[in-house]
C-alpha cells in the first residue's frame, strides 16, 4: 500500500481521504478542465466515437511529441489524460455531493484548444 493510500484508510472524512489519493503524484499536477457553458465552438464527446475524428485528433496529439513519435504510445497518454479529466470530477461529484454529471458521449461536449489543438480545455 502506497503512503498515500495509508494515509487514506486513516481519514475519517471520506471525502479527505478519496482527495488525498489524488494528492500524489502523477495527480498532483493535474490541471482540471474547465465546466460550463464554453464561449468558442466545441465538439460532441460522440465524436471520439468516430474513427476518422478521432483518427485526426491522435495525429495532432502525435505530432505534438515530434517528428517519429509513437502513435500507440501518444494515444495511452491522451486517453489517459482524457479519461482522468472525465472520471476524477465525475467520481467526486458523485461521491462527495452526491451528483451525476452528464458524461455519457451524446451529452458532453468538449472544448479544444490552448497550447496545445488536442487538449480538453473545457468540459460542457
Amino acid at each position: 500500500m502506497t503512503e498515500a493510500a495509508e494515509v487514506a484508510t486513516r481519514l475519517d472524512d471520506p471525502a479527505e481521504a478519496l482527495l488525498a489519493l489524488y494528492r500524489q503524484p502523477p495527480l498532483d499536477n493535474l490541471k482540471a478542465p474547465g465546466f460550463g457553458r464554453a464561449d468558442v465552438a466545441t465538439l460532441p464527446g460522440s465524436v471520439l466515437l468516430e474513427r476518422a475524428a478521432l483518427g485526426e485528433l491522435m495525429a495532432r496529439y502525435t505530432a505534438s511529441f515530434g517528428e517519429g513519435a509513437d502513435r500507440k504510445a501518444a494515444a495511452s497518454i491522451w486517453s489517459k489524460y482524457f479519461f482522468s479529466l472525465v472520471s476524477i470530477p465525475t467520481l467526486v461529484a458523485n461521491l462527495l455531493l452526491g451528483r451525476e454529471l452528464p458524461v455519457r458521449p451524446e451529452q458532453l461536449r468538449l472544448e479544444l484548444g490552448g497550447e496545445a489543438p488536442s487538449r480538453v480545455r473545457r468540459l460542457c
